[in-house]
């Protein structure tokens, strides 16, 4: 995977024995473990789409909270579900950043 922004490394481990803490068990036998790497630049440029997508989150978040504060002050019906189709559409933009 020449120029990939990630990789991985599996790690395969032989237990001769039962190993235990609390109530946890791993059984004798094959144990395989993958580790996400990352190339500095594709790391950079992972971290910098996340910072970009926590913004966005935190912005559709407090427009749904707006949307559900002027929802709960409406005496009128007909506001009180526009109010709320708009806290649904902020509460689905908020999926689609991919951190809800």
């Amino acid at each position: 995977r020449d120029r990939a922004a990630a990789g991985l490394i599996v790690c395969g481990l032989k237990l001769n024995q039962d190993a235990r803490r609390n109530d946890m068990v791993l059984e004798k036998g094959n144990i395989y473990i993958t580790f996400p790497v990352w190339s500095k630049e594709g790391l950079q440029k992972r971290q910098f789409c996340k910072l970009e997508s926590q913004a966005k989150y935190k912005e559709f978040e407090m427009a749904r909270d707006e949307e559900l504060q002027k929802m709960a002050k409406s005496s009128n019906i007909l506001i009180k579900a526009l109010h709320y189709r708009n806290a649904v559409a902020a509460t689905e933009s908020m999926d689609n950043t991919g951190l809800h």
